[in-house]
């Protein structure tokens, strides 16, 4: 099998805008299967029209999404020899699972959407039950998802009070400002705890190990602190922190 392709849009407030976008992306998307041969693209946030998948339809390729209701959020395109069907049980407008079928032994698929619009914390049952079945099963699974919209869920719980949260992805970013840094390192204890109890509800995990905490301050002489801790474990103030290939030391140079 080729390669696999993960997409998904940039999301816009403005639905013109939007639509622009997602249109773009689809032809984008076509262009680049047509010229590395890629077998499997599993998409997030389509181009719809009239309450349904436009913009990807290509003569190699067959559309596979759930018959749903809802808002489609979810599809997956495959090359027309692959033998590859819906799991209808396990998807939904923002779940496209689907099952591969392999000389050696079958994979699954999952094309997720995790919405901030859910009740609950992502993911939502229909994936859980799909990954506790492919474990019971000891069936293969690979997801690709749009993993953005959740962090809109955690800056509401746990930004204020002097703290600002920055996230893509899996990096995480939270930023405190004020006047008296023993203040600050206590409040980021607190926050730290609520990110940490986030990310377990979510089957997530935060490392007190690979996390990086930098004073920036203009002050020539700074009081010796107690440094925060996360899940029982105190940081260590460092020089330096990177993040997302920009280092940003305490003096701001």
């Amino acid at each position: 099998m080729g390669e696999m392709e993960l997409t998904s849009d940039v999301a816009s407030d403005d639905e013109d805008a939007n639509t622009t976008v997602v249109e773009a992306a689809s032809a984008a998307l076509l262009l680049r299967l047509a010229g590395n041969g890629a077998d499997i693209a599993l998409i997030q946030e389509p181009w719809i029209v009239g309450g349904k998948v436009s913009g990807l339809r290509a003569p190699e390729y067959k559309l596979v999404v759930a018959e749903s209701q809802g808002n489609i959020r979810t599809c997956t395109l495959a090359r027309n020899h692959l033998s590859i069907f819906l799991l209808h049980s396990f998807s939904n407008e923002d779940n496209t699972a689907v099952s591969l079928e392999l000389q050696s032994a079958p994979i699954r698929l999952l094309s997720c959407y995790m919405a901030y619009d859910q009740p609950g914390p992502p993911p939502e049952d229909i994936t859980r039950r799909l990954v506790n079945d492919c474990v019971t099963n000891n069936i293969g699974l690979l997801i690709g998802c749009d993993v953005n919209a959740p962090h809109k869920r955690l800056l509401c719980d746990i930004e204020g009070g002097g703290c600002q949260l920055v996230a893509y992805a899996d990096d995480v970013a939270m930023i405190f400002t004020g006047k008296y840094p023993q203040t600050l390192c206590d409040l980021m204890t607190v926050k730290l705890s609520n990110l940490a109890a986030w990310a377990d509800k979510c089957g997530l995990g935060v490392n007190p190990d690979k996390t990086e905490l930098v004073l920036f301050t203009s002050r020539y002489k700074v009081p010796a602190l107690i440094p925060p801790k996360l899940k029982n474990s105190a940081l260590s103030f460092s020089d330096s922190a990177k993040y997302l290939g920009l280092v940003l030391d305490k003096k701001l140079d």
